[in-house]
């Protein structure tokens, strides 16, 4: 018997090798249709593609591996001939883990869920619509039924809350048998919200449960909701248990400021659900029911003191588990930032009322300050977001405007907003932030506005008045801006605007001197020497700094073009005022010694001026 040659051999194994893997193919597609016919139906997914053509369906049970010879054992020409089938790359699942860098995911995200269908959307409005009407009509149950004398106060307060805990265990039913089905998320708010507002009843209404004891059994079962929402990752059940629970609850009320208080127990513990889950309409469902209770119960009339302290105890709270969650949620994505910030300005809001309007000027600029401090911290906290730290730089003057205001008779516009501004502007320096400097910029520009009619006439000297502090927060607004800028800009600031705080720096520092002068003559039995005296001070002192200014190109050729134009600008003003206000104002000796040494200035000024002049158009030379 001859041997077969090694090719002819190498041909009969391709070809049976070509026969098992049709063989193989054969087989798994008879297998596919098995399991499509007889094996277990999967869940209908909303949207799926119609099933078409089998294409390479994967099968119920994997097919073989079956490896191909390695090219480099087969002879050329066989390789050549033959159709070796290529390894296919196998498709990998995605990543268990994020990728890194700066847009790595937080473990704190989730998977969005897909998006609604028309018949999805019918039936939760259904379901909520309702969830709401079967609240009202526990309400009705709980209220009306007291007026009307049916019932006693504990079968109405057990009857309601035995209808939230059924409510509840069909919830759990339904959701265990359908996921998907809306009606679970709607029972179990339905129940949560119906047991919520049994002990609200039983506890302000009808003298059941110790307030104490049903504060804390309210905290636990918000917390427990906002769990389960979380662990069913349903917003839609979140929102309505708690914001329902929260609109209907002070209707059954008997005591509205303990009412308030289980609002804000609900409205501070659902925040639990933010350390897992990012909702942006949960924010703001759990935080403005609870803010709008406090700031119409703040606007009451005839509010008693102890009753004011009570509301400022809530609405701090409130403000404290509004700043906590915008710290929590300080990198999250652009939508749940304005939800974010809905949580951190509308607790704000009573807590400003209550300390302007219904507390002793002292004790309401204490509570003032005490919200100041709370949103400074919000604004000089590490890691967030630029909108975050301009929000809480916002609140944190708007507080400290209030806590002098309250404090002191310092006038808004003289004082308190040109300070509000130079504390805009330390922030922005010290954040490198220019949310805050835009802040402060505006700031800056309507203080200047207040400022400008009294001041101007004060520095010039035409009108003597105390503008005295307004003046130093001006000198103080020039300083801390040329700061904020180039730190800000992290570059040297723009000419005209360093000149230009330079001016209002000066102008201000005039009116400083004037006004000291006003307030030593008002002191003294010789008001117009002192008059005189502080007008030269501000003449020479211009014409001194514009000597000054005009000097410093020929050490630096940076900007020496506005240099000089300001050192100019100086000394024209420096004698504009010695001919139009200081002449008419000083008697005879001081006139003359003013001329003096604003002449002797004024020479020292021209003989500066050449060099400075030929240093700004001559490039510095090494």
């Amino acid at each position: 018997m001859t041997q077969m040659p090694p090719d002819e051999q190498l041909r009969q194994l391709l070809a049976r090798h070509d026969r098992l893997l049709a063989e193989t193919a054969r087989q798994n597609h008879e297998l596919h249709e098995w399991a499509v016919r007889f094996g277990p139906r999967p869940a209908p997914t909303v949207g799926a593609p119609p099933a078409g053509p089998f294409v390479a369906q994967p099968s119920a049970f994997p097919p073989p591996v079956v490896s191909a010879p390695h090219p480099a054992f087969l002879p050329p020409v066989a390789a050549a001939q033959h159709p070796l089938v290529q390894p296919q790359p196998v498709p990998q699942p995605e990543a268990a883990e994020a990728p890194a860098g700066p847009h790595a995911a937080s473990p704190l995200d989730v998977p969005r869920s897909p998006s609604l269908s028309t018949t999805q959307v019918v039936a939760r409005v259904l379901a909520g619509i309702g969830a709401l009407v079967t609240l009202v009509g526990v309400a009705f149950i709980l209220v009306l039924a007291a007026q009307y004398g049916y019932f006693g106060p504990a079968p109405r307060t057990i009857s309601a809350a035995m209808l939230g805990v059924v409510l509840a265990a069909g919830a759990f039913l339904l959701h265990r048998r359908d996921p998907q089905n809306a009606g679970g998320p709607a029972l179990l708010a339905t129940g949560m919200a119906a047991g919520f507002l049994s002990l609200v009843a039983g506890t302000t209404l009808y003298d059941l449960v110790p307030g104490v004891v049903g504060l804390v059994l309210a905290g636990l079962l918000g917390v427990a909701v906002s769990l389960v929402a979380a662990l069913w990752r349903s917003e839609w059940l979140a929102c309505l248990a708690v914001a329902s629970a929260l609109v209907i609850g002070p209707w059954v009320s008997g005591d509205v400021h303990l009412g308030a208080a289980f609002m804000v127990v609900l409205s501070a513990v659902a925040s639990v659900a933010h350390l897992r889950m990012r909702w942006s309409a949960f924010h703001v469902a759990r935080t403005l029911p609870t803010t709008f209770l406090l700031v119409g119960l703040a606007g009451r009339y005839g509010l008693s003191a102890n009753d004011a302290w009570l509301l400022v105890a809530l609405a701090g709270v409130h403000a404290v588990m509004g700043a906590m969650s915008a710290l929590l949620g300080r990198r999250t994505a652009t939508p749940e930032q304005w939800a974010l910030a809905s949580v951190l300005v509308a607790p704000a809001l009573p807590v400003l009322l209550l300390a302007v309007g219904r507390l002793p000027r002292l004790e309401g600029a204490w509570v003032a300050l005490g919200a100041a401090g709370l949103y400074v911290v919000v604004a000089l906290f590490r890691g967030g977001r630029d909108w975050l730290r301009a929000t809480g730089a916002a609140l944190a003057g708007v507080f400290a405007l209030t806590t002098v205001g309250l404090a002191t008779h310092l006038s808004l516009v003289d004082v308190l907003v040109p300070g509000l501004a130079v504390a805009y502007a330390a922030a922005a320096g010290s954040l490198r932030s220019r949310a805050v400097g835009t802040v402060a910029l505006v700031g800056s520009l309507v203080g200047l506005a207040g400022w400008l009619p009294a001041g101007v006439p004060a520095a010039f000297g035409i009108r003597f008045r105390d503008v005295l502090v307004g003046s130093i927060l001006v000198v103080l607004l020039a300083a801390v801006g040329h700061w904020a800028t180039r730190r800000v800009l992290a570059h040297p600031s723009p000419a005209w605007l360093r000149y230009a705080l330079i001016a209002v720096g000066m102008l201000g520092g005039a009116a400083v001197v004037t006004s000291l002068g006003y307030l030593l003559a008002r002191t003294s039995g010789a008001p117009i020497a002192i008059h005189q005296t502080s007008s030269v001070v501000v003449t020479v002192g211009w014409a001194l700094a514009s000597l000054v200014v005009l000097r410093r190109p020929l050490r630096s050729s940076d900007h020496a073009g506005g240099w000089i134009k300001l050192g100019l600008g100086l000394a024209a003003a420096a004698t504009g005022k010695l001919f139009l206000v200081d002449l008419a104002l000083l008697p005879g000796l001081a006139r003359g010694i003013a001329f003096l040494l604003v002449g002797l200035l004024l020479l020292a000024l021209g003989i500066s001026y050449a060099k400075a002049y030929e240093r700004a158009r001559t490039p510095l030379q090494s």
